[in-house]
């Protein structure tokens, strides 16, 4: 279950105003193998970005978590570090939220996040944060969805203010 859902507000109008249709060309999906079970599986969708103000400078994450009617923004930030940290951490953050194993459904715009969860990139750098984002789908069954949606524009614009403000 997601960390605190019972304190998560409803949000049928935000569907109903920002509906998850994403145009089949701009997406990429890839699968990684989990430790899953056939019981039943909660299906989380966690949107992520990154953001830097200036690479290396000030820069923040952010993860929007959606299962079923709920919604949780989780935004974190440092000080000094790179976009590409940010754009893993956003992801880490997002699947650790997650109390047990789910079916994830991850959305983001980082061709870099995309990778190394699919394990298509053979990373020289950032080590730390590969292992641990790799460790994660070892527990999570996720697919990523690479994509520019409304939900990845508002993990944006939460990374994005949250970087300013750490600048």
């Amino acid at each position: 279950m997601l960390s605190g859902q019972a304190h998560f507000p409803p949000i049928g109008k935000f569907l109903a105003s920002h509906p998850l249709e994403l145009p089949s060309a701009n997406i990429v999906l890839l699968e990684c193998s989990s430790n899953l079970t056939k019981e039943a599986v909660m299906r989380v969708i966690i949107a992520v970005d990154g953001s830097c103000i200036g690479n290396p400078g000030p820069g923040a994450w952010a993860a929007i978590m959606i299962y079923g009617q709920h919604r949780k923004e989780l935004v974190g930030a440092e000080p000094a570090t790179t976009n590409s940290r940010m754009e893993l951490v956003a992801a880490i953050r997002g699947l650790q939220a997650l109390k047990r194993p789910c079916e994830v459904e991850l959305h983001t715009d980082s061709s870099y996040v995309a990778g190394v969860v699919s394990g298509r990139y053979a990373c020289k750098t950032n080590l730390d944060l590969v292992g641990e984002l790799r460790s994660l789908t070892r527990v999570h069954k996720v697919q990523v969805v690479r994509s520019e949606d409304d939900l990845v524009k508002r993990a944006h614009s939460l990374a994005l203010a949250e970087a300013r403000l750490c600048a």
